[in-house]
Formats: C-alpha cells, sequence, structure tokens
C-alpha cells in the first residue's frame, strides 16, 4: 500500500541513526574548529546623552499647518528641527568620514594587508576612498533612542584600543 505507517518512519530512523548522528558531531567539531580559528573581534560601545534641546522650527505655523494637514493623509511631518539628528548625519556623511579617516590614518589600518607599514607605502594602488568609507561604515553603528536621547555609537574591530580611539575621536570631532 502507499500508507507510511509511524512504524515504517521509526525503523528508516533507527537504520540511519549513525549516519545522523556521525554527521551531527562533525558539524559541531567543524563549528568549533571555525570559531577557534576565527580572529577575535572587539565590540566598543559608547554611550552619549544630547545636551540640546530640539529647537523649534522657524515656519512653526506653516509647518504645523501643513503637519496637520499631511496627518489627515497618513503622512508623519516633523514640527521641529533636531541639532541633535542634524550632527548624527553629519557624523555619517561620506564628506566628514573621509577628512576623519584621513586626518586619524585610519586607511593604512583598514586595509593593513596592502600597506607596507616599513616603508610606509601601499604594496599596490591607493584604495578608493568611496571603498574606504565604505568598509569604515560596515564597522560603525550609531543609534540614538528617541524617548531617552541616549545616542549609542558601537565601532567593531580586531584591535580594541584602536576601536576607542576611533570611537572617542568620532565624537570629538
Amino acid at each position: 500500500s502507499d500508507e507510511i505507517s509511524l512504524l515504517d518512519l521509526w525503523n528508516v530512523v533507527t537504520e540511519s541513526f549513525k549516519p545522523i548522528i556521525f554527521i551531527t558531531v562533525l558539524c559541531f567539531l567543524i563549528s568549533i574548529v571555525y570559531a577557534f580559528i576565527l580572529p577575535p573581534v572587539y565590540k566598543v560601545n559608547l554611550s552619549m546623552i544630547a545636551s540640546e534641546a530640539p529647537s523649534v522650527n522657524s515656519i512653526q505655523p506653516t509647518g504645523g499647518a501643513l503637519g496637520s494637514f499631511a496627518s489627515l493623509a497618513g503622512i508623519n511631518m516633523p514640527l521641529s528641527t533636531d541639532s541633535v539628528e542634524t550632527h548624527l548625519a553629519i557624523m555619517q556623511s561620506r564628506v566628514f568620514l573621509e577628512g576623519f579617516l584621513e586626518r586619524n590614518d585610519v586607511v593604512p589600518v583598514l586595509y593593513k594587508d596592502e600597506w607596507d607599514s616599513e616603508l610606509g607605502e601601499w604594496k599596490a594602488e591607493v584604495p578608493k576612498m568611496w571603498s574606504v568609507v565604505n568598509s569604515y561604515r560596515s564597522l560603525i553603528s550609531i543609534n540614538r533612542d528617541s524617548s531617552s536621547g541616549i545616542i549609542n555609537l558601537s565601532i567593531e574591530w580586531s584591535d580594541p584600543e584602536i576601536a576607542a580611539f576611533w570611537a572617542n575621536q568620532l565624537v570629538v570631532e
């Protein structure tokens, strides 16, 4: 018959018990070896509280009227500009990050395999700045909790001291 009983399923599982256990143990051992081979990555977290209160937009009556009208359409329009949000946007902008990376000599650290530290020059061609900025952006995370006003900046890197330096310099600049 075409029906499968629970007894048939149980027989298949018991017959395949050794290969199932073998594959499970093999995958476990491979994952353990992989975990020990990977270089450690440290995460530096920096928490800040904004010192400024949001400033009200200079066109409040117009913005308020448009905001009320837009809310009827289901669109939320901000009624105030937040200088903290502006500073956070600048901190994540390409122009700011390009200057930051150049001033703090981050490029040779990010591309250490392509940098000859003894000669102080690149082994091949200099990495493109857009690539450097994108690589750096993948290492940082900036989040703001709007209810508490706390800003969290985190940087992941293989050297905790360098990551802490970068985080502190981002805030200073």
